[in-house]
């Protein structure tokens, strides 16, 4: 098998912030997950090199379930167009949750396992990143055993989640309106940061390694990303500046930083079903969480 390369002209991305609570109601608890967004839609684009034409970005208000719908929709329209073959999407979602749902605004209709099926064929490589609580058991609920069949067959599938599956709370930041999640800043960390790859690239392995190991120092622990995967290991993007140089806050005013070296070379205790760290090499299926001791 030849290996997978990336091409940001392939990269296309859906990147969704609520700001709503369970009612699908705007709440300033819950306003840093539309910064949440627009951090994530920036590093994609700056720092990834994702076309901004090929990044659809709904927050606040705009984040109906109609409007989520529609982002899929002109996704997949804009791969088909471009005959695109190679087609590589990222969706983002931040904002409230339970085990078995996400919730747009409005309230009125929720984000499920069949929504998240019946769309994210629309690309062979997929990446689903979820900043909600409860979406460590989101992961298991979102597919039967037949579409995770289908999707391992057929496509690559990897999710990444902020919290394991018993944990209720994913933390949202303390300053809602300039600063971001821990699970964001951690991908931050992630996409920009020094990789085992010799290419530049960076691997969703190294997406949950070096995130789960931020945001599990940061949060002392409390909080540990959840990984599950179906497919071939694939990269989403490659760092080219460094992080002081790239603004991302919405002011311009807040910069993302941290005193935590990140690399992906964590010797950690790992809970591992097929799969080898170092290599970064995954079993179809494999479901494992970061443990600090």
């Amino acid at each position: 098998m030849s290996e997978i390369t990336f091409d940001p002209t392939h990269a296309y991305a859906i990147v969704i912030g609520t700001g709503t609570n369970k009612h699908g109601e705007i709440s300033r608890n819950y306003e840093s997950t539309i910064n949440d967004a627009i951090c994530i839609k920036n590093i994609l684009i700056q720092i990834c090199k994702y076309s901004e034409s090929q990044v659809e970005l709904l927050v606040g208000k705009q984040a109906t379930y109609e409007a989520i719908e529609t982002a899929f929709v002109n996704t997949r329209k804009r791969i088909e167009k471009n005959n695109d073959d190679n087609a590589m999407v990222v969706v983002f979602f931040s904002g409230h949750g339970t085990p078995k749902k996400l919730f747009p605004f409005g309230g009125n209709r929720f984000i499920d396992g069949d929504f998240v099926y019946c769309n994210i064929t629309l690309a062979t490589r997929v990446l689903l990143l979820i900043n909600a609580c409860y979406s460590g058991s989101f992961i298991p609920n979102l597919f039967s055993d037949r579409q995770r069949q289908r999707l391992s067959l057929y496509y690559g599938v990897s999710i990444i989640s902020a919290s394991r599956l018993e944990a209720e709370t994913a933390y949202l930041s303390k300053d809602k309106s300039t600063t971001y999640s821990p699970f964001t800043i951690g991908l931050v960390q992630a996409f920009r940061g020094k990789t085992n790859a010799d290419n530049g690239l960076v691997y969703v392995a190294d997406l949950h390694t070096q995130c789960a190991t931020y945001v599990s120092d940061i949060t002392n622990g409390h909080q540990l990303p959840q990984f599950d995967f179906m497919g071939e290991n694939f990269p989403v993007g490659y760092h080219q500046y460094p992080l002081d140089e790239l603004e991302l806050s919405r002011d311009t005013t807040q910069k993302i930083t941290s005193t935590v070296p990140i690399v992906n070379n964590y010797n950690g205790y790992v809970y591992v079903s097929g799969i080898n760290m170092q290599g970064a090499t995954f079993g179809p299926g494999a479901n494992f969480s970061i443990i600090n001791n």
